[in-house]
């Protein structure tokens, strides 16, 4: 589609070298006048049509970085105007403009991938607000629909530009804050726990806690106290008292992590917190009231788990009152390209290494890949390669499925026949304590044995070494 507007991949108000470009799609002559005084003064190019029709024409060979649109059209439902917009130009942000605004309405515009909501009149205020919230959120996440980015050690990145992930986070932003209870499902590795920070920081309320809990990872004679604390003396060895999670998270968020493999005896438990609002501590003699909100993950099918009666009904129901699925990455091949290039300058800046630009055909081979692992696993394979690759160039071995292989400057040494097993194991071990500079940590998580073994191995070799030393003294 040919535009005369060229994006450089910032998003609206970023660094872009070229004017910004907006749409406003008006049913009635004069009521956009307020808001084309504020794109203007946002630095905007705006033009302005008076019905859907004259939209769609002008959207046939230019696209915009924003978009205004009114649902109450005269001659084509705004609402369709949107799903043209962003079928065209996902990239566009649209804002929705209703002069009777309702439920039905808004919850039906950001399924279709809108920006925002507003009623007309439009406050001008909240407009300009909104821009500027558009232009910190899109700002950091070149050609990536919306990104969270908090550096190589937050591990709260959202990247994406698939348009359906893309409606996805903008509905999630919606229940973001709210009291109502979020219940994320997916594989493992497709980010769930990082859409729940996601939720949370969508709120935009500095100072409150979030509080993740992974209930299979507790045990079930402690999961209870974890959950809910306890009083001094309410069971043998509560030497103090305990503040619980759900008590911690105040008017948070609390993350009940692999919900699915909750102790039954314990959900009814929960399912009161839910309904009622309150939680008690072990021991305890008064309830308190608890105004966070819950978001629960599971990778398990819950439905499922409640036919055969490993999970509650009534819970079920309770936890699903806003649902998010999260697709394999199989089914959003379009976000490997850009999660590749977001890992390896991670990785890159993690491991002081700079590499060159990522052949297109590895690009396009990762693409193809089933990714059984999903995120989780593209991010490990990546970080493998950036760390053992000797710099400029990436080695697609390494990036690659499959047991690690790591080459040496005498390749037979690894194949030739004879090498003994324990040879072989010298030459591994001693190849990848070069490739992560010494670091006994990474290099037994690479390897796979306990650093406690990895060093004991090497002090053999460092033994063996001072051995032959010595008998070759005179």
């Amino acid at each position: 589609m040919a535009r005369d507007t060229q994006r450089t991949g910032t998003g609206i108000l970023g660094n872009d070298c070229q004017q910004q470009s907006a749409l406003i799609v008006e049913a009635e002559n004069g009521t956009g006048k307020k808001p084309l005084a504020v794109l203007k003064q946002a630095g905007f190019a705006v033009q302005m049509v008076a019905n859907g029709q004259a939209a769609v024409s002008i959207l046939e060979h230019k696209a915009f970085d924003l978009a205004l649109v009114d649902c109450a059209l005269s001659d084509i439902d705004g609402l369709a105007v949107l799903d043209r917009i962003k079928r065209q130009s996902p990239d566009t942000d649209v804002i929705v403009v209703s002069s009777s605004p309702n439920v039905e309405e808004a919850v039906a515009a950001i399924h279709k991938g809108a920006a925002d909501y507003m009623a007309r009149p439009v406050d001008t205020e909240k407009l300009a607000a909104r821009l500027g919230h558009l232009k910190a959120e899109r700002g950091r996440a070149p050609s990536a629909g919306l990104q969270e980015d908090h550096g190589i050690d937050g591990g709260l990145n959202f990247i994406t530009r698939n348009p359906a992930m893309m409606q996805l986070l903008e509905a999630a932003k919606h229940v973001a804050g709210t009291q109502a209870t979020v219940l994320i499902t997916g594989e493992s590795g497709t980010g769930k726990e990082v859409l729940a920070r996601f939720i949370h920081r969508a709120a935009d309320r500095p100072g409150r806690p979030l509080v993740a809990v992974n209930c299979a990872a507790l045990p079930e004679t402690l999961i209870e106290s974890e959950l809910f604390g306890h009083e001094k003396g309410a069971f043998t060895g509560a030497a103090q008292r305990k503040i619980g999670k759900f008590e911690q998270v105040g008017e948070g968020t609390l993350i009940l992590d692999e919900i699915g493999d909750m102790p039954l005896a314990l959900q009814p438990k929960i399912l009161r917190v839910l309904q009622e609002r309150r939680i008690e501590r072990l021991g305890g003699a008064a309830d308190r009231s608890f105004n966070g909100q819950v978001i629960a993950l599971t990778n398990q099918d819950l439905a499922a788990a409640v036919k055969a009666g490993r999970f509650r009904e009534d819970l079920y129901y309770r936890i699903n009152v806003v649902p998010f699925h999260l697709p394999p990455l199989r089914a959003r091949r379009d976000d490997i390209p850009l999660l590749a290039r977001h890992f390896i300058t991670k990785y890159e800046t993690l491991y002081a290494k700079r590499f060159d630009a990522v052949e297109a055909h590895i690009l396009e081979r990762m693409s193809a890949e089933s990714w059984r692992g999903n995120v989780r696993e593209l991010e490990n394979r990546i970080e493998r390669a950036v760390l053992l690759s000797p710099a400029p160039r990436l080695d697609d071995a390494l990036l690659a499925d499959g047991n690690l292989t790591l080459q040496t400057a005498d390749d037979d040494a690894v194949i030739r026949a004879g090498l003994s097993v324990r040879g072989m194991e010298k030459i591994l071990i001693s190849k990848t304590m070069q490739a992560v500079n010494q670091n006994r940590a990474k290099a037994s998580e690479l390897l796979g044995i306990s650093v406690r073994t990895l060093r004991n191995k090497l002090n053999e070799y460092k033994a063996c070494q001072d051995e032959v030393r010595r008998e070759a003294l005179p």
